[in-house]
């Protein structure tokens, strides 16, 4: 390769770098903050909850690295045109066309294999992994980890606390409001309290405290004192279901049932969806060069021509996300999942190496 096309490369990495970290970290921060009830409305600690949203980077990336990489490559050229690189390549007698098809191809290729690779393995993956994570914390029991002083924690639709002072187990100005029977709501009060496991089934015991009992047929309210009591937290604990949603699913589990002709058309769609998300790097990577075969000199106004590409490059990352859905609702359209990108990239290539004045010469004929 030659000393060009690694200094194109380089710049254009430079740009990606800059542009994919913004976007990425953007995104993400979106995402965490909008799952971050989850700190308060469920039994998690900080560390799973960063472990949780660090799992989502991958899937972002899969939107993000076409973007991403699309801009760097606008930016990164026109920068070069715009400081007159590119006529100082051009006096080789190469166009630009020319001297920028060899780095660009090694960059769509090099970002081809890693959107496969995110595609096929590692985003289902990361999303098996997040799944497994939240049916834990959704199904996790009660235990000290949620134990908070001085709030209100409704671990459960009908069971709330509230500790006054925590000390490891030990629990002091208690208040449960146990909403498990309808007709028997019970609010219990103690000076202390334990948390104690045993057997593999958590307890809470009370000292030196009192029951309220809600007669709801009656309307009475009846008042038990007591020196200790225990609750059992078993009744409370929530089982959630792992079950693995289609996109969660490996690559090799969803080829396997289509193969054995097992499969459903949700299955169907998401697998041939992998297969084919990475063939629109191509199209992205190269899309940029229509600027710079029509604009050629470092003060020609590209502001029109620039937002006309960009519009076109999110047309074509539309066409990706929708025929997802489109290959989903219709399997018979799996030849157009296929044909679609790789249609796209030929026409951008071949406008390429359109002749256009030959074209303005006809026309004016």
């Amino acid at each position: 390769m030659s000393r060009v096309s690694i200094y194109v490369i380089k710049e254009i990495s430079s740009s990606f770098l800059f542009i994919f970290s913004f976007i990425t970290m953007v995104v993400w921060l979106s995402q965490a903050l909008r799952n971050l009830e989850i700190l308060s409305s469920d039994n998690v600690t900080v560390g799973s909850f960063f472990f949780y949203t660090i799992l989502l980077i991958p899937k972002l990336s899969m939107i993000t690295i076409p973007i991403s990489i699309f801009l760097a490559i606008i930016f990164a050229l026109n920068k070069l045109r715009i400081d007159s690189e590119l006529i100082v390549f051009g006096s080789t007698g190469n166009s630009n066309r020319n001297i920028l098809f060899k780095p660009l191809l090694a960059i769509s290729l090099f970002f081809f294999f890693i959107m496969f690779f995110l595609s096929i393995y590692l985003v289902p993956l990361c999303s098996a992994e997040i799944r497994e994570k939240i049916t834990e914390i959704r199904s996790s029991s009660i235990n000290t980890s949620i134990l908070k002083e001085k709030r209100f924690i409704t671990p459960d639709d009908n069971l709330t606390f509230f500790f006054k002072e925590i000390k490891d187990k030990d629990i002091y100005g208690l208040l449960i409001h146990d909403r498990s029977e309808k007709n028997n709501i019970k609010t219990y009060v103690a000076k202390r309290g334990y948390l104690e496991n045993k057997n593999n089934n958590n307890l809470i015991l009370l000292y030196d405290g009192s029951m309220q009992i809600y007669d709801d047929k009656q309307g009475k309210i009846s008042e038990i004192d007591f020196d200790s009591y225990s609750i059992d937290l078993k009744n409370f604990d929530r089982v959630e279901d792992g079950s693995l949603y289609v996109d969660e699913k490996t690559t090799f589990e969803l080829f396997g049932k289509v193969y054995s002709k097992k499969n459903n058309n949700e299955e169907f769609g998401i697998l041939h969806s992998r297969l084919t998300k990475a063939l629109y790097i191509f199209s992205l990577v190269f899309l940029p060069l229509i600027i710079f075969k029509i604009i050629k000199k470092p003060d020609d106004n590209s502001v029109i021509l620039i937002s006309f590409v960009i519009i076109l490059g999110i047309i074509i990352k539309f066409f990706e996300i929708t025929m997802e859905t489109i290959l989903i609702e219709n399997n018979s359209l799996v030849i157009i999942s296929y044909t679609l990108p790789v249609f796209i990239f030929l026409i951008v290539i071949s406008f390429l190496y359109l002749n256009i004045n030959y074209i303005k010469e006809k026309i004016k004929k």
